[in-house]
């Protein structure tokens, strides 16, 4: 399997370089990265098959990556150092086109209209997009709407936290994406998270449940997912459900599931 997926990775080289407009060196990083990494979705995935190098599926055990959350909800009330809107959905990451952003520009036109209140954040690094920046073209793209563009460059990690908390959803629209602190660290502070398929943010949303998912690079999937979000009325369940969803990447919980788990393999 590993083997298969290896060659299958190296062969998408090519494709990567063009689709996301990387140099050789950032493909080669991204692939090495990615061989490196067995996601719990992945893991998944082998369950599906009778058997993995003779090993039973139910003899598969996953333990999600600890993440420190209490420390995320302590760090919600912090003093901000600037003022935000009111009423603002929130991109987190950096301005770059593997984030989704370019995804996210093209709907933003019709999501505003429908929401002139709505005001969209960008938090995060500025970066060289063609001849010139990824925020001229977002604010090229979005010109009649340049009032409801707000820009905040690179942050202290601490600052971060009460802007989520302020937010009324996040919208993280990677093309694709491995393990994402960005969505437990806005699902922690109840935020409903508008993510993409295919990547890691499926092992931390439950579709309609703890969060919403729509099919990466897709645009208009995209736009209907967040006028959907925008008129629901359940948003705060959704919010509850994806905190505790994030509580189960708790580093003290995550070590302790970790000892009884080798502790278990003791026994044996």
């Amino acid at each position: 399997y590993l083997i298969k997926k290896a060659k299958g990775a190296l062969e998408a080289s090519d494709g990567l370089m063009k689709k996301f407009g990387l140099s050789k060196r950032q493909a080669q990083a991204v692939l090495e990265t990615k061989l490196q990494q067995l996601t719990s979705m992945e893991v998944d995935k082998l369950k599906e098959e009778h058997e993995v190098w003779g090993i039973g599926r139910k003899k598969i055990d996953v333990i999600p990556y600890p993440v420190p959350i209490e420390t995320y909800k302590k760090l919600k009330n912090a003093k901000l150092s600037r003022k935000l809107p009111k009423n603002f959905m929130l991109y987190l990451g950096r301005l770059e086109k593997r984030k989704g952003i370019l995804v996210l520009s093209r709907i933003l036109k019709d999501v505003f209209e429908k929401h002139p209140g709505l005001r969209a954040v960008f938090l995060g690094k500025n970066i060289e997009y063609e001849e010139g920046t990824m925020k001229e073209m977002v604010v090229r793209e979005n010109k009649k709407y340049r009032e409801n563009l707000v820009f905040i460059n690179k942050v202290p990690h601490s600052q971060v936290f009460p802007i989520i908390k302020r937010s009324r959803i996040v919208v993280l629209p990677s093309l694709w994406e491995n393990f994402a602190n960005t969505c437990l660290e806005s699902m922690a502070l109840g935020k409903p998270v508008i993510a993409s398929k295919n990547t890691g943010y499926e092992d931390m949303i439950t579709n309609n449940h703890s969060g919403f998912l729509f099919e990466p690079g897709n645009s208009e999937d995209l736009k209907n997912t967040i006028l959907d979000v925008l008129k629901r009325k359940d948003l705060q369940e959704i919010g509850s459900n994806a905190a505790r969803k994030a509580e189960t990447y708790e580093k003290r919980k995550v070590t302790q599931d970790m000892l009884q788990y080798y502790n278990s393999l003791i026994k044996k």
